[in-house]
């Protein structure tokens, strides 16, 4: 499970490119998932009754003298699934709250790229540094919240869980939008 997020992650970091062509759901355009979303045949040898996939898109061009970004937080449908015999609300919410980390993480690279100033020679790779760091970041606070539900089955830390992340989603409300735009010296 956590393979197959990982290796999406990294995929968005190394390739930088927009993934449109996959048909992934936004997070800012979709309040939440469905159990319909969930595309891929489920994985009969896993122990686990579901997996979410999601990551993020990135692309840049130059608009006058800004880089104008796409970063959206992408959920994989292609890649995501459910065992149909296991389906509930309750491990619904566990799922969404995995494309909520993503979101949550997504907020912080969109924070860090307007904070810096960039000149263009070296805005690419300053941006998949912070991209990378985040990516990172976000796979170590998945592993945890799987870690500490015990994939979802600790009732009471998945509510401390959901707390948690959609305050920390609030705390960043600013960084929402995923179209960003950042000066450049040339």
């Amino acid at each position: 499970m956590k393979n197959l997020k990982c290796l999406f992650l990294l995929i968005a970091v190394v390739v930088l490119s927009s993934h449109n062509r996959q048909k992934g759901i936004r997070h800012d355009v979709t309040d939440s998932l469905t159990w319909s979303d969930f595309k891929a045949r489920a994985d009969r040898g896993s122990k686990f009754a579901a997996n979410t996939s999601s990551g993020f898109n990135y692309n840049a061009s130059m608009v006058g003298d800004s880089m104008r970004i796409m970063l959206p937080t992408i959920f994989n449908p292609r890649e995501s699934w459910v065992k149909k015999k296991q389906k509930s609300a309750y491990l619904l919410k566990h799922e969404q709250v995995h494309f909520d980390i993503t979101e949550l993480f997504v907020r912080k690279m969109r924070k860090e790229i307007l904070s810096q100033k960039y000149t263009l020679k070296k805005f690419n790779k300053s941006v998949a540094k912070t991209l990378k760091k985040y990516s990172k970041e976000t796979n170590a606070f998945q592993n945890r919240y799987d870690k500490e539900t015990k994939h979802s089955i600790d009732k009471e830390q998945q509510k401390k869980w959901n707390e948690l992340v959609q305050k920390s989603l609030k705390e960043l409300e600013d960084y929402k939008n995923p179209i960003l735009m950042v000066g450049v010296k040339v």
